[in-house]
């Protein structure tokens, strides 16, 4: 979901440079955008790349700046968790999707078991889809452990847990963008019907406009990171 042009926030109708718009000091979100979609097809050019759970995440420094990229939906596996909105309750994050849950903190300790333990990374979390529930979700399992993470950047994402977990991304500081395009439908699932199943999204998305193909009638079609 590559949103070249402009794109404009929902909060007024100043538009953002989307190739421009900075996802940290020196990497952009459109920087971000193509790890996520490198990480659906590209499993040998990463400074590491690793496998938890059928989570896949790849990390990558550029520019001295820790990139984790996290795969999204690519197979009916993927799918099924995705459709799974049980909540689960974590003892840092608060009621959180089971199915976004699974493998992530077995994926948050071998980064701080590996290259990413120490205070001063400067960590950029990104993800499409599944990769963005996935993104939001250990950016807050880092929040939580002291790290700071610089930028978290998500396009297509869907809800990944409730409230808490937006708090802690808000009170960590961390610059937060999530990316809608056009009329996506991933975005607004899983349903939210409080009290029980209150899922939110970290924090409002900005809606982009990159058109598919006029030949491309699949129900997702707004939702491929190729666009």
């Amino acid at each position: 979901m590559l949103c070249a042009g402009r794109v404009r926030q929902h909060d007024g109708d100043q538009g953002i440079d989307y190739a421009a718009a900075p996802c940290c000091a020196m990497i952009t979100h459109l920087q971000c955008a193509k790890e996520s979609a490198r990480i659906y097809t590209d499993r040998t050019n990463w400074a590491h790349y690793w496998t938890f759970d059928d989570v896949i995440v790849g990390h990558q420094v550029i520019d001295g700046d820790d990139l984790i990229a996290l795969r999204g939906s690519a197979d009916t596996e993927d799918w099924v968790r995705d459709a799974a909105a049980i909540p689960e309750w974590h003892h840092d994050l608060g009621f959180v999707h089971a199915g976004f849950l699974a493998g992530m903190d077995d994926v948050f300790a071998e980064c701080v078991a590996g290259p990413l333990g120490t205070m001063d990374t400067k960590l950029v979390i990104t993800g499409h889809s599944l990769g963005g529930a996935r993104a939001r979700i250990l950016a807050g399992l880092f929040a939580c452990a002291g790290f700071q993470v610089q930028q978290l950047t998500v396009f297509g994402s869907p809800k990944p847990a409730f409230v808490n977990l937006a708090r802690i991304i808000q009170k960590s500081g961390m610059q937060h963008t999530s990316y809608r395009n056009r009329n996506d439908i991933v975005p607004t699932l899983p349903l939210t019907i409080p009290p029980c199943f209150d899922f939110v999204h970290t924090e409002d998305w900005t809606p982009c406009d990159a058109a598919p193909a006029d030949t491309n009638l699949e129900a997702l079609r707004d939702h491929s990171i190729d666009l």
